[in-house]
């Protein structure tokens, strides 16, 4: 078993450490303490998801500015898709901060700047150069970052079908951990993006060289 794990780098073996971790704490709060504040509104589960994603959005803008490669505005995208999803999670209006960050983070405010985020980022790739952007964006999606975020947002959709079958027992809690889940692989996939990231190794893993 540790083995198979000597491929892996380590930042990515240790986001699945605590993944697995924080899921089995969870269920087990939840199934045996009955405990609603893991997955109610603002509870751990959707406080942990907020930093899963502060995380892979730092990650991804990170590899943006430091490396060179041909692929930037795509992973400008992928952090603004974090930001997206992290203001979805938080409920900035409920927090103790400046009106402007208040403002900028929900209602109105939020929803024209993501707009306009993405705008600018899907205009710039149509009028620099439309057909190597495009190029570009289907050569990521083949690729195992690609392929997270694609895996990733079917477990968001399991997160949906579950938010609208409040009949199953414990309804909240499995919609809250399949987005938990989705947000893990977004964080894998910003870090395999990372070449810094992606060259910390396992000792012995090229042993056999």
């Amino acid at each position: 078993m540790l083995r198979k794990l000597l491929g892996l780098d380590i930042p990515s073996a240790t986001a699945i450490c605590i993944g697995l971790i924080s899921t089995i704490w969870a269920t087990h709060a939840v199934y045996s303490g009955n405990a609603a504040w893991v997955y109610e509104e603002n509870g751990y589960l959707e406080t942990f998801q907020a930093c899963l994603l502060a995380v892979a959005c730092l990650i991804y803008l990170s590899s943006a500015a430091v490396e060179q490669r041909s692929d930037k505005l795509i992973l400008l995208f992928c952090a603004l898709l974090c930001y997206c999803f992290c203001l979805r999670e938080l409920d900035v209006e409920n927090f103790d901060v400046p009106e402007a960050i208040i403002f900028m983070g929900s209602g109105i405010g939020r929803n024209v700047s993501i707009t306009l985020g993405f705008l600018a980022i899907l205009g710039y790739g149509a009028i620099v150069n439309f057909t190597h952007y495009l190029n570009a964006a289907l050569a990521y999606a083949r690729s195992k970052a690609g392929l997270l975020l694609i895996i990733c947002g079917a477990f968001l959709l399991l997160g949906q079908f579950f938010e609208k079958h409040d009949q199953i027992p414990y309804y909240e809690f499995y919609e809250e951990l399949s987005e938990q889940f989705g947000y893990f692989l977004i964080v894998l996939s910003a870090i395999s993006t990372n070449s810094f990231l992606n060259r910390m190794r396992f000792r012995g893993q090229h042993a056999k060289a």
